[in-house]
């Protein structure tokens, strides 16, 4: 009898052991269009009225980052500006343009973007997790304000969200 409860009682400790050895921490950073689009695209912008004459055009769209982790370590979420926005014939429109800010939804760690700042190149700080690394969901807003006398064209440049330990 004894012998039969020894047999249960092993075969139960190895199939916990397989169950925690094929568990894995999540760390993930989904991103989405508010707008319900694949990019942001501000479409079609008109900046001069048939005269010729500059019209103040602004244009917004809006991304939500929504970050899931069970690490329980502080993280840091960035967005990289590879280049100005240049059109097919490689003329840029400038990124000071550009303007973008967060408003943090959920997270009690500390928002890097509270204010409207011009976009720039390179590596940017959105947030910054408090140490325990809970999970976070921010909205960015990108705005345009087409600067007076800009080319027509479709300008495109590239985004990069990145989320890392700190």
């Amino acid at each position: 009898m004894m012998n039969r409860h020894l047999k249960t009682l092993l075969f139960c400790f190895f199939v916990i052991g397989i169950n925690a050895g094929n568990s894995y921490a999540v760390f993930r950073l989904n991103v989405e269009s508010l707008e319900g689009e694949d990019a942001i695209d501000f479409g079609r912008l008109k900046a001069m009225e048939d005269g010729g004459t500059p019209i103040p055009v602004t244009e917004s769209k809006r991304v939500r980052l929504n970050v899931t982790t069970d690490l329980n370590q502080p993280y840091i979420v960035s967005q990289m500006v590879d280049r100005e926005p240049v059109n097919t014939r490689g003329v840029p429109t400038p990124l000071s343009a550009f303007r973008v800010f967060a408003t943090l939804n959920r997270g009690s760690g500390t928002n890097r973007m509270p204010n409207r700042i011009p976009l720039s190149t390179g590596e940017t700080q959105i947030y910054l997790s408090d140490s325990a690394g809970e999970e976070a969901e921010m909205i960015l807003q990108y705005d345009i304000e087409v600067p007076p006398f800009q080319r027509a064209g479709n300008y495109r440049t590239s985004i990069t969200y990145r989320i890392v330990t700190v």
